[in-house]
């Protein structure tokens, strides 16, 4: 056996032994107390410092030989006040774990299952939220995006979870039942795909009568961006598809293109309208289509369309740009007999009013619109009496603080 024989076998059996004296001390390590405490204060230690709320857990068990933790009634309280429920609650999370995967680790997540999550998103009056803010507030170049990719969870799964959201400062009142989220990482990739649902959600408004929605969202989770794929929210009635595109999440880009209808019948139960949904001749829906994009100090709108029946809006330009100099055209049509009916109006109104113009938004979202509006053939009754063959025609200028009416003629 030559020199070189002898060092490469007396190689291979050092590795051999050293791959044998860390088995023996994984397996040992991980049947003791140290190493069950060192997991749940880990849990424990980065869900408040990644949240800023604190976390109570009420059992924590570890199986060494199956390598899985198990936790039930985990919960992060927020800034909600005493008594109310917390901000996340879960009825039970299992974490299964890879040891050693790299010399940079000791551990992986394999399995991350979360049963019976609830959350509760509230809204004060002053337009806080019981949400709180990370201890770790320095900036840095690692997003919450990137730490989620970093733990490369190979399996996640979310069932039979809720969210509620309420706010006392506009009546609303929004519950999702069921919840159920499927995510697989992709080593190759470094990134996650699934399915998000939540079905149903129930949505009411004041006192009104709950619209209940289903949602899904198949969503791609990379390290620079979210991506959701004719992802869907629906009723009997309605249906909007969005496909939509989150990236840069540290100087965050959205652009979105949705399309579909809107059920007047869930618009009336949202809203508490009184509408007339059966009348002849009179539009059932609202369809929208367009695409958008909104940045921090940019917000552009690609031809974007709302239609119901006879009447319809369209709009494209920058609503807001980086010096406040953006502009929105529009050009609306209104059908003054169908939304008359509709809406069940005494006066009976009839006729078309037509505008065009532009919209603009500053840098601290003041709005203001300029442009024309051009009424024909109007008419409507007071009393007895009906006003017919009127046509009027304007220049319109309309901000937070007033009106203007410019060269109107009647």
């Amino acid at each position: 056996m030559t020199r070189r024989a002898r060092i490469l076998k007396v190689g291979i059996l050092s590795l051999l032994g050293l791959i044998f004296v860390v088995s023996i001390a994984a397996i040992l390590i991980v049947q003791t107390d140290w190493f069950r405490n060192y997991v749940r204060q880990t849990i424990i230690t980065a869900t408040e410092t990644g949240t800023g709320g604190r976390v109570e857990i009420e059992s924590f068990s570890f199986s060494p030989r199956r390598l899985e933790a198990v936790i039930t009634n985990f919960v992060i309280h927020g800034k909600e006040p005493q008594g109310a429920a917390p901000l996340l609650k879960a009825g039970r999370v299992q974490v299964n774990l890879w040891l050693f995967t790299s010399l940079r680790r000791i551990l992986d997540i394999s399995y991350l299952g979360i049963e019976r999550p609830q959350a509760n998103v509230l809204v004060f009056a002053d337009g806080t939220t019981n949400i709180p803010e990370p201890k770790e507030k320095k900036e840095s170049d690692t997003s919450a995006i990137d730490t989620v990719i970093d733990l490369a969870v190979g399996r996640f799964l979310i069932s039979d979870g809720m969210v509620a959201l309420n706010s006392a400062r506009q009546p609303i009142d929004i519950r999702g039942n069921n919840l159920h989220a499927l995510l697989r990482y992709s080593a190759a990739a470094q990134r996650y795909s699934g399915d998000i649902s939540l079905q149903p959600i129930y949505v009411v408004a004041g006192r009104n009568t709950p619209v209940v929605f289903t949602l899904t969202l198949p969503v791609v989770l990379e390290r620079r961006r979210v991506a959701l794929e004719n992802s869907r929210i629906a009723t009997p009635d309605s249906s909007i598809v969005i496909t939509g595109l989150l990236e840069d999440l540290k100087n965050p880009t959205t652009r979105a293109r949705i399309s579909g209808h809107v059920a007047l019948a869930d618009v009336q139960k949202l809203a508490g309208l009184s509408l007339d949904l059966g009348g002849r001749n009179l539009p059932s829906v609202v369809s929208v289509d367009g695409n958008a994009s909104v940045a921090k100090d940019r917000i552009a709108v690609d031809n974007l369309k709302l239609a119901a029946g006879k009447s319809h809006i369209q709009a494209a330009g920058t609503l807001k740009g980086p010096q406040g100099n953006g502009s929105l055209a529009f050009e609306a049509t209104v059908a003054l007999d169908e939304l008359g009916r509709l809406a069940k109006l005494e006066a009976r109104p009839d006729g078309t009013i037509a505008a065009s113009g532009k919209a603009t938004l500053t840098a601290d979202n003041r709005y203001q619109i300029t442009g024309e509006i051009e009424g024909r053939n109007l008419s409507f009754a007071q009393g007895a009496q009906r006003f017919r063959d009127i046509n009027l025609r304007t220049g319109i200028n309309f901000d937070p603080q007033r009106l203007a009416l410019n060269g109107l003629r009647l």
